[in-house]
């Protein structure tokens, strides 16, 4: 295989896997959106949906490279995609809290005051319900890459998008 053609697949793999997420990322932040509307907190969404989706979907594609994230036929499906969102999740939390750290170290002078502010319970929940979102949408995405592999990615996108029977 050419550079090129690596290339060439690589990029069109980013651009399925970004367009994903930024649907889900998408989905979810709106939904936040309109749940903080009624306490009348407005909040901008698509820069962080968009820049989340590029993220998650760079990541998604290197830890596709590492060993222990492949598929096998050796093992059930579901190992991979539980291993592979626990992965993910893990890395949706670190993300998560360290974004919080820095912003609530900026507003609050000190690392120790910012980690009390993260460590506050409301915070807390809404950063729990983020990353079980997102780790829903992972897992989805690792359904689909087992699936894919498993049957075959022409065989599943016809079952999708294919005429029906």
């Amino acid at each position: 295989m050419s550079i090129r053609e690596i290339l060439k697949t690589e990029i069109k793999s980013l651009l399925i896997a970004m367009t994903y997420f930024l649907i889900g990322f998408g989905t979810l932040l709106l939904v936040m959106k309109l749940l903080l509307a009624d306490f009348e907190i407005h909040v901008a969404v698509a820069g962080k949906a968009a820049f989340g989706a590029l993220i998650a979907a760079k990541v998604v594609l290197i830890a596709d490279h590492l060993p222990f994230m492949k598929y096998s036929a050796r093992r059930p499906g579901w190992v991979t995609v539980l291993r592979s969102t626990a992965f993910y999740l893990a890395g949706t939390f670190i993300v998560i809290f360290g974004e919080r750290v820095i912003e609530a170290w900026l507003h609050e002078g000190t690392l120790s005051a910012a980690l009390e502010h993260v460590g506050s319970e409301a915070d807390l929940t809404r950063a729990l319900a983020v990353a079980i979102c997102v780790s829903l949408l992972f897992a989805v995405y690792s359904a689909y890459d087992v699936l894919a592999r498993s049957i075959g990615k022409e065989q599943l996108h016809a079952a999708f998008f294919g005429k029906g029977t």
